[in-house]
Formats: C-alpha cells, structure tokens, sequence
C-alpha cells in the first residue's frame, strides 16, 4: 500500500518502507498529482506545475522532459512493486495517479480540521482532538524543498489552513480553561507572526481570562503600536472590544458558543481543470439544471458514459461553475474506490455531519447531524464518481429525503 506525505518533506512509503522520490523536479511532478488524486492532469499543467506558465523558461521539448520525470517516477515506485509502479496512470494528454485521498496526509489533514470546525459548538473536545490529530501530521513546511510554482502557492495555502486551525484549537483550549497554555503557546507565535492579530487578540484573551490584567494590557499595546507602526492600522473589533472589557474592569466573558466565527464549508471538489475544453451544450443544459430558481427540492444530475470519457472531470468543472449556488459547500466522493456498505467515504460523513470516529457506520443514527450541519438553503452540491451506475440504483434505497420545517410568515 502506498502512503504519502506533503506536509513536511515530500515522502513516500510502500508497506512503511520508505521509497526514494527522486531529484527535485520529478518531485515537483510527483506533488502536482499528489495535490489532485484520481484526477486527470495535463501535460501542460504538469509542466506549469515544474517550470511556470512562461514558455520562454521551459526546457526544450517540455513534454520528453516531462515523460521523462514520469518514466523515472514509475521506475522508483516500481522498486517497491509492479502494482506501485501502476498508479501512475497514463491519460489521454496527461497523467493521473489512482490513489485514494485517505493515503495522502494533506486531504487527511483538511477532513480532519473540517470535523473539527464542524463539531466546534456541540462537542469541543472532540473538536480539540480532530484538530490536534491534523496538527500532530505537520513535521515541517509543506512540500518543503520541492520547487516549483504549483509546490509554492499550495505550501501557503496549506500553511494559511493549519494557522487557522492552530487558531480554532487555542480557542477550544480558552474555552476548556486552558488559558496558561494558550498564553504559553501564544506567545510564541505572535513572535513567529507578529502581523496575525487572531494570536495576539488570543494572547490578550488568555492572560484576561487568567486574571493577568497588567499582562492582558501589556499584549494589547504592544499589538496596537505594532499595527499602527508596521500598517498604519488601529487593532480590530474584537480586540477593542477587549481592551474595553479590560479597562472597565469587567470579567472575561465565556466564550461559549462564539468560540469561532462563521462556519467552515467543506470544499471537496477537487482543483479545477483549467484545460477543460468541448461539451458546452452538456454544460448549458446541466448548469440550466441546476441553477434552477427557486427549486423545492435539491436537483440532481447523472451524467452517464464509458470509461475514460470524461465523466468525472465533466462533473468537477460544472461543480466548480455552479458553486456560488450552493453556498454551504461541496462534496465530493469516489464511489469506485468504495467497499462494503461503507460505500459512502468517511470524509463526506465527516465533512456534513462532524462525524470523527474511524470505526462509525457512514450514517448517522439519526438525522440530526446532518440536519445541525446543513442550516443554508441547501447543504451542499455534491460530485459523485462512479464505475457503474449499478451500484447507485442498488445502493439507492439507503437514500433519504430530508425536510425541514420552516416558520410560516
């Protein structure tokens, strides 16, 4: 069994055994695939992933170089077997490795932080311990050394989620009394980012929350002088308001149930194909569909045809098109990759209903998470990949209709 990781060093291990990657760029490829599993990627996107969007700064003959860096990764994936070697899978003008999402460490991490924000309000600890697993992945900058601008932008983007999921689980520790750890853990990294005022505004909060009134104070200068001296800013509502709570003398507040603002979508589809080309009338009709004004019911569409034709990827683009419909997030789950009843994957579960226990049947026993988890319009648009849609239509039965009552105006 394969098993990567992309926070940190890239690495990879076949049955625990570690395996040599190779030179550099055939990393930076290995990570463009690992970043969008079981999704086609192009020959071009493959090499803007190594070498930008700039022609002028490819090598000569970027496409042999490129299946050059393939052949050399198939070769190191091979050295452990014949079946590793195998997922990397050639594609009509590019590549796509068959891996499922739970090998990777990165979608780990984000199934784990989005049960985390999920269950944030009900149950805290078990919020706590989803985010502390997903930490406890990090051991290091993501894709640390691997060059390449599709290797830069997702280490800041992952790098920006654990920042705030550092952010959450230190408001979870305020909110389980855990104040002279976070003021601990806070001071340190408000030195390591002096411009993010969620960890100063923490910092303050827990020596508040402590009775440290002087050092409360203290934080908040410092931040104010820092802000105005670096960005010509005053501090934020939050933090004024807590400076206003200080010098008044008040009591910290419980943080209850603001312990976050807003609520964390799950964003499963994966990356948008930006080569996507071909099926515009598929696409009207299918959008037509599913932007349908003031729908009843949530609309589904089953788009039908043989291997390789583009289904999926079809499915993904319209997803991302109509997204902004579906504000409450999108899911997206693999049936093919699926075994036993628990065809629907965990991380769907996880993601709609804040469900973090590895060994829970994938329904809930009632359906008050789903109906906690899904409070917008509708919960989510959803991307379904399937190898034959006999198994949907056996499998449908397990399906239900939700409703919700509404107040009457």
């Amino acid at each position: 069994m394969l098993d990567f990781s992309l926070l940190g060093p890239l690495r990879g291990w076949h049955d625990r055994l570690p395996l040599d990657l190779g030179r550099p760029q055939q990393q930076a490829v290995l990570a463009a695939l690992l970043l969008t599993p079981q999704q086609a990627v192009t020959d071009r996107r493959l090499i803007e992933a190594v070498w930008g969007e700039d022609e002028q700064r490819w090598p000569c003959n970027a496409t042999g170089v490129l299946r050059t860096h393939v052949s050399r990764l198939r070769r190191a994936l091979g050295q452990a077997s014949a079946t590793a070697a195998q997922a990397v899978a050639s594609v009509t003008g590019g590549y796509r490795l068959d891996l499922a999402r739970e090998r990777i460490d990165a979608h780990r991490f984000d199934d784990a932080i989005a049960a985390g924000f999920a269950l944030r309000h009900d149950d805290p600890s078990a919020a706590r311990a989803c985010l502390t697993e997903a930490l406890g992945l990090w051991v290091g900058s993501a894709l640390d050394r691997v060059p390449g601008p599709l290797a830069e932008r997702a280490r800041r983007e992952l790098t920006e989620r654990r920042l705030a999921a550092i952010e959450l689980r230190m408001e979870l520790d305020l909110r389980l009394g855990g104040w002279r750890e976070v003021a601990a853990e806070a001071e340190a990294l408000v030195a390591e980012h002096p411009l993010r005022e969620r960890f100063h505004y923490l910092l303050t909060l827990a020596h508040h929350q402590g009775g440290r009134t002087a050092e409360a104070l203290a934080s908040f200068e410092r931040v104010r002088e820092l802000l105005a001296e670096e960005l010509g800013l005053n501090p934020g509502p939050q933090l004024m308001e807590l400076h206003e709570e200080l010098v008044s003398g008040a009591p910290a507040r419980p943080i209850g149930r603001q312990v976050a603002c807003g609520r964390l979508r799950p964003r499963q589809l994966p990356h948008a194909n930006g080569d996507f080309v071909g099926r515009e009338d598929a696409i009207a009709v299918l959008e037509g569909r599913l932007r349908t004004p003031e729908r009843r019911e949530p609309p589904i569409a089953v788009i039908d045809g043989g291997a390789g034709t583009g289904k999926t990827a079809l499915a993904v683009h319209l997803g991302h098109r109509v997204q902004d419909a579906y504000p409450d997030g999108q899911l997206f789950a693999d049936l093919k990759a699926g075994q036993g009843p628990g065809w629907m994957r965990r991380p769907c579960c996880r993601a709609s209903c804040g469900r973090w226990a590895p060994d829970r049947p994938w329904r809930p026993p009632t359906p008050t998470p789903w109906r906690r988890s899904t409070s917008g319009p509708w919960p989510a648009g959803g991307s379904w990949s399937c190898s034959t849609t006999r198994r949907v239509r056996s499998r449908s039965r397990h399906c239900c209709r939700m409703h919700r009552a509404v107040p009457r105006s």
